[in-house]
């Protein structure tokens, strides 16, 4: 009849795997660290985005799942919003997203799970980042920079100017 019998101390055990069903449970994404810059940081409750300083240059967030049932079976994915096209298939035992020398933005990390059988768990983690501009990436530098070129462009104009009238007059004294 396609049952299993298992035979111990206390008794016996039928099991019918035609009645056993697949791992339903759908876990959720646990982030377990944040480093900025290899420091760690705490991640904040989550009312604004994850500040990333120039200084920090990096980012690395760690992550588990809450299915523990069978935890080297799980499978976890990332994904930086306004960075990353496609998701990225994070190695099991090794559940960390790392980023280095962002351009300055705002982003949103996506994280997701899945189960020991390999269902992913419609709950994806998303954490807002925002990536900070250096002194010399915000547009004030940017406006400052071009008014000083304008500026030194224009002053080397007029000193060639200068230089042409002077030689001009020196010539016409030359000719009378």
């Amino acid at each position: 009849r396609g049952e299993l019998l298992f035979g111990g101390g206390g008794g016996m055990t039928i099991v019918q795997p035609d009645q056993l069903q697949a791992w339903a449970y759908r876990p959720r994404v646990l982030i377990s660290d944040v480093k900025l810059g290899g420091q760690s940081v705490p991640v904040g409750d989550g009312s604004g985005p994850l500040i990333v300083r120039p200084e920090a240059n990096s980012l690395a967030v760690e992550f588990s799942s809450s299915d523990f049932s069978a935890p080297e079976r799980n499978r976890f994915a990332f994904r930086l919003e306004g960075y990353d096209r496609d998701w990225i298939a994070a190695d099991p035992s090794h559940r960390l997203a790392t980023y280095a020398n962002l351009p300055p933005g705002d982003y949103r990390l996506h994280l997701r799970a899945s189960n020991r059988d390999g269902q992913w768990g419609e709950q994806v983690l998303a954490l807002p980042v925002r990536v900070l501009p250096a002194w010399h990436q915000t547009w004030g530098f940017r406006a400052a920079a071009v008014l000083g070129l304008g500026l030194l462009l224009r002053a080397a104009m007029r000193v060639r100017t200068r230089l042409l009238h002077r030689r001009q007059r020196e010539l016409e004294r030359k000719v009378r």
